[in-house]
């Protein structure tokens, strides 16, 4: 199996908001542009700093175990790769609620990692697939920020 068979949700975002950090904690809004999914995000900035331009690759996985197996917590005794290794910041958590909003067909589910949340809202058939109660990891990677080569 490959890391892409375990990766649940995928979507590239750009951050277009950072409130201020308190106790080490940053509240980041992001976009996608490819589906128009809105992000807001509480990120470790201790750990993990995110400004306002950041481009990053979010995913979500129910197991970082590349060969399927269950996992329930991030601490894994054994030294084999997992999809970890191919981000730079990863949190465990769960989905805790999903609601429509029916006047503009967007979804919302709300996820925690620990003392830290995040809200996804977009369009329903991008985002129906995710388990409610169902532990998960968040995994994220900044991407290089690549001007456009404008021709004439």
């Amino acid at each position: 199996m490959s890391k892409a068979d375990h990766v649940i949700f995928q979507q590239v975002f750009v951050v277009h908001k950072a409130d201020q950090e308190i106790n080490g904690v940053t509240s980041i809004e992001a976009r996608s542009q490819l589906h128009k999914i809105l992000m807001q995000l509480d990120v470790d900035t201790e750990r993990y700093p995110m400004k306002v331009g950041d481009i990053f690759l979010l995913s979500l996985a129910y197991t970082l175990y590349l060969d399927g197996e269950t996992q329930t917590d991030y601490n894994y005794p054994e030294k084999k790769e997992t999809l970890a290794d191919s981000y730079e910041y990863v949190r465990q958590g769960k989905l805790n609620n999903v609601t429509m909003e029916k006047e503009s067909s967007t979804m919302e589910i709300n996820f925690s990692f620990g003392d830290l949340f995040m809200l996804l809202k977009g369009d329903p058939s991008r985002l129906s697939h995710l388990e409610h109660e169902k532990k998960l990891f968040l995994l994220i990677s900044k991407l290089p920020y690549k001007k456009p080569i404008w021709t004439v």
